[in-house]
């Protein structure tokens, strides 16, 4: 029903009310199009991330301040991997009805923060914070899915804060000048400040820049082992080489 208002909806926006229907409708799908991604893709080291979002940064920047190819796609195609905002009065002179935010700003940056989560899960004093055989852990009948609910977080609190104002700093830039605003351009630096400095304060950063997640650890481990395996058939293939020229001469 939402996709149907969606695509009904957006080939006619002639008044204030239709807008704000349309960007309802679109948000959903693409609020739907986000939680499916993030639990889909996942960083498995904090340098990858920080690399990523490095790159993402120059590209958004170079994107919107050197060309309009940013804005461009943003407000020519149509489809919900976007979020539209409705303003308060229909717009003059034809201009694009809708303040827009990209997925990938959402993205992105949600699936850093769930690094820096999964980095403070492994760095938690207690290495299960849940029993699920334990009769406290019930309230009401209800009993918590999540692990480690009671552990200390503070990369990605800080992770979020700085996400926050990032996000924050990008609109207060967007509505003072009236121009588009790439925003990883403002997020990425917040989002490496907060968890650098968290690092820093914590005596960490080594830890962090050097962190890898589980399924990397275990990629490695397994390439290694592999490694180790070719070494040892060599070897053997070398021995029963040797042996078999001893044997000939």
């Amino acid at each position: 029903m939402i996709v149907l208002v969606y695509f009904t909806g957006v080939s006619d926006l002639n008044s204030l009310e239709q807008l704000r229907l349309v960007a309802t409708s679109n948000n959903y799908i693409a609020t739907a199009i986000a939680l499916a991604s993030l639990g889909q893709v996942a960083l498995e080291s904090y340098m990858a991330g920080a690399l990523l979002l490095i790159g993402l940064f120059f590209y958004d920047a170079l994107s919107v301040f050197q060309s309009d190819t940013m804005i461009t796609v943003a407000t020519k195609i149509e489809a919900p991997v976007k979020f539209l905002f409705a303003g308060t009065t229909l717009p003059e002179g034809g201009k694009y009805p809708f303040g827009v935010l990209g997925l990938g700003d959402i993205v992105i940056p949600g699936i850093f923060l769930a690094m820096l989560r999964e980095f403070d899960i492994e760095n938690c004093d207690v290495e299960l914070m849940y029993d699920v055989n334990n009769d406290e852990n019930e309230d009401n009948g209800a009993v918590s899915i999540d692990y480690f609910k009671d552990a200390q977080t503070p990369y990605f609190t800080n992770g979020l804060v700085g996400y926050a104002v990032g996000l924050s700093t990008t609109f207060i830039v967007l509505y003072s000048t009236g121009q588009g605003q790439p925003a990883l351009f403002y997020i990425v630096p917040s989002l490496l400040i907060t968890s650098l400095g968290t690092a820093a304060s914590r005596n960490e950063v080594s830890e962090l820049w050097s962190y890898e997640g589980a399924r990397a650890r275990g990629a490695r481990e397994v390439q290694e082992a592999w490694k180790k395996e070719r070494e040892h058939e060599k070897e053997k293939q070398a021995a029963l080489t040797t042996e078999d020229n001893n044997k000939l001469g």
